[in-house]
């Protein structure tokens, strides 16, 4: 009988025990303080080690104190997406379904735990999260946010209810989850708890580390290695933007929380074609929109001018670019006009088979001058450049205001230029000579001259604009590059993206760079020293076909200047007595000539320029004392291995090599001037 008893009651044991056992299988997900996300989400597959990127090697090898995580624009944004209820919802960067600390595993285990709040429903902007080592430095970002982030909603513990719930819908309502690092920071359970709330709930997380020794700076590797397996995705998908407590570099945090922060991909979606539809020119994309500060490249004074004249600056009207490809093909007409005048060498209008030959190679190196400008404008190393690279704000404005100054200086140039062409050629077409021809046998020939004076009322204007313009160009785009250079050096330290780098070599004082900051420095400098050579591949296409040319002129000027200067029988002597005009033609034409002339040594010396803007890099880099003499060396040895200086095939523009090309064009000078005093005297 009690052998009957103890077998009835095991059996019930058994039968409770499976049922209670199916129970907490298919309930497991709806008791949240009974299980841990690590031992639910090990079933999905094996844990997979932290990915070990170069940058996250130097961090956590080179300094394992240093808290300072690189800003990547682009790992830093995160992917939202529509759900299929149509509202946003949120994707993180890790979902491989495999790593034990991805977001999907998480999400698995607790997606039905905590709400999914939509962002754009969210109460608060920022929820404060810290450890107790930390709340002295979150007390003070709770007065500091609403200052930079106009009209934000913070959530702060202290402020409210210590009871779970409140905690939980303090989460699950606030857009983006500011986790502030100290000191055994993931060790703490509070911390873990809200960390797996945010993480079921989908937030968008910012991760701020302490930089200070005395308010428990944290170490990276210490934080990683303590930290859960289900919430070290946080680590994997986030960087670290260090805190300073400092107010002056408080705002160098501030700025790198901009870009880490969740956006309405609404409004942003919104904003980004209302910037595409009203501000389709050229402008740095990273400098701050304020009253004080405007982001286009170029001034107003210069696009206009650049329009004028034909040269389509990116976002002009459709209106300005059907007047550029007129102001193309009229240079193709005037370009015909000319080479007729070979076969024409009669009247007034004509001085000599030189002057003409000039005028016609003129013509299609500005259609390639215009052609190549606008393909370097448009290009994707100039977008990178001021999308990605360019933040060096007083710089940028400084640009602006040396293109408004020189604009006004080329424009005076192009009217001065044009009025002394006007004297020299129009008194030649516009005479008896050409008009009475219109009326005789031949009035081809008169037609001929009265629009050979046409075309050069209206094409004098146009072809010393479009040559400053591009010119003025080729400046601009060496200022850029400058520009995407020195903004590299932001990585090494908070205080040169804060001050400037020049103000900071103009003290003594070291700088506290690490291995982590040297390498941020060394990836972006290395971008920017691409970008900055490709576009210089592209723009080199008129300076070299005019260096070949200058080479090719040297045989005729060597002969002119074995001719000497003393005078000798010319056909051109009588017709300089004849006509007064011919004489002050040849003025112009050494004046502005573009290849014996003033304008010759404008585009060929502009390439030199680059070793000025090489200079001013290496002088600032050898200027910046580190702490760390080890990395000092480093660095330098590092800045020495990249050449600045403008060099595509045989045009290497560095300073020894100006003592070769130099004379190349005073030669050539000297040659057409030898010829224009031998004429002079023949008179």
């Amino acid at each position: 009988m009690y052998r009957m008893l103890l077998r009835t009651c095991l059996q019930i044991t058994m039968v409770f025990g499976s049922s209670f056992g199916c129970w907490q299988t298919s309930n497991i997900q709806c008791l949240p303080r009974l299980c841990r996300t690590r031992d639910l989400v090990s079933a999905e597959g094996p844990q997979m080690p932290i990915p070990q990127s170069g940058e996250r090697f130097l961090r956590e090898n080179a300094d394992p104190e240093q808290v300072v995580a690189p800003l990547d624009k682009e790992r830093r944004k995160s992917v939202k997406k529509e759900t299929k209820d149509g509202k946003l919802g949120f994707e993180p960067f890790i979902d491989d379904g495999k790593s034990v600390g991805s977001y999907k595993s998480s999400r698995t285990a607790k997606s039905s735990l905590y709400p999914n709040i939509p962002f754009k429903d969210c109460k608060w902007d920022f929820f404060l999260c810290c450890t107790p080592p930390g709340r002295k430095a979150v007390s003070a970002l709770y007065d500091a946010l609403p200052e930079r982030f106009e009209g934000c909603k913070l959530w702060l513990d202290e402020q409210h209810d210590s009871t779970d719930k409140t905690l939980v819908d303090g989460i699950c309502y606030s857009r983006n989850i500011l986790v502030f690092l100290t000191h055994g920071s993931t060790s703490d359970a509070k911390w873990q708890h809200q960390m797996r709330v945010a993480i079921g709930a989908r937030r968008n997380f910012i991760l701020l580390g302490e930089t200070d020794e005395m308010q428990g700076k944290p170490s990276i590797d210490e934080l990683i290695s303590k930290c859960p397996s289900d919430l070290k995705s946080i680590f994997e998908s986030n960087l670290i933007i260090p805190y300073f407590s400092d107010p002056d570099f408080r705002s160098v945090t501030f700025e790198k929380m901009c870009r880490a922060q969740w956006v309405d991909i609404s409004e942003e979606a919104e904003e980004s074609h209302h910037i595409q539809k009203h501000r389709k020119d050229l402008f740095y994309k990273l400098f701050p929109y304020d009253e004080d500060t405007d982001p286009a490249v170029f001034p107003k004074n210069f696009v206009s001018f650049a329009a004028a004249v034909g040269l389509p600056l990116p976002g002009v009207s459709p209106r300005a670019t059907r007047w550029s490809l007129f102001v193309r093909a009229y240079l193709v007409v005037c370009m015909l006009l000319c080479s007729m005048r070979f076969f024409t060498p009669q009247g007034p209008g004509f001085l000599d088979y030189l002057s003409i030959a000039q005028l016609v190679a003129l013509h299609p190196v500005l259609l390639l001058m215009i052609s190549v400008t606008t393909w370097v404008l448009g290009s994707k190393e100039v977008k990178d450049l001021l999308e990605h690279q360019i933040e060096c704000t007083k710089e940028g404005n400084r640009l602006r205001l040396k293109l408004e100054r020189l604009t006004l200086v080329l424009g005076a140039l192009t009217a001065v230029f044009s009025l002394w062409g006007w004297i020299g050629y129009l008194p030649g077409f516009w005479t008896n000579y050409y008009l009475e021809s219109t009326q005789d046998a031949y009035p081809f020939f008169g037609v001929l001259g009265i629009l050979h004076g046409l075309a050069w009322f209206l094409s004098l204007p146009l072809v010393f604009g479009i040559f400053f313009a591009t010119l003025l160009v080729a400046f601009a785009l060496q200022e850029l590059g400058y520009m995407g250079l020195v903004s590299a050096f932001d990585e090494l330290h908070p205080e040169i993206a804060s001050a400037g780098l020049e103000e900071i070599t103009a003290t003594s004082a070291g700088m506290n760079v690490k291995d982590g900051d040297l390498y941020r420095f060394q990836v972006r400098y290395l971008q920017c020293w691409n970008l900055y050579r490709r576009m210089q591949w592209k723009a080199s296409i008129p300076f070299v076909l005019f260096w070949v040319a200058e080479v090719c002129l040297l045989a005729w000027s060597i002969w002119s200047i074995v001719q000497g200067f003393e005078p000798i029988a010319d056909e051109r002597a009588a017709r300089f007595q004849a006509h007064w005009h011919l004489p002050v033609r040849l003025t112009w034409l050494v004046g502005a000539s573009p290849w014996f002339g003033v304008a010759g040594y404008m585009i060929g010396l502009l390439p030199w320029g680059s070793s000025f803007y090489a200079n001013k890099i290496m002088t600032a880099s050898n200027r910046l004392f580190f702490t760390n003499t080890n990395l000092r060396s480093c660095f330098l040895s590092f800045m020495h291995d990249f050449e600045l200086e403008f060099r595509v095939l045989f045009l290497q523009a560095v300073p020894w090599t100006l003592l070769l090309s130099l004379p190349i064009l005073l030669v050539n000078s000297l040659g057409y001037v030898a010829d224009v005093v031998r004429l002079f005297r023949a008179l």
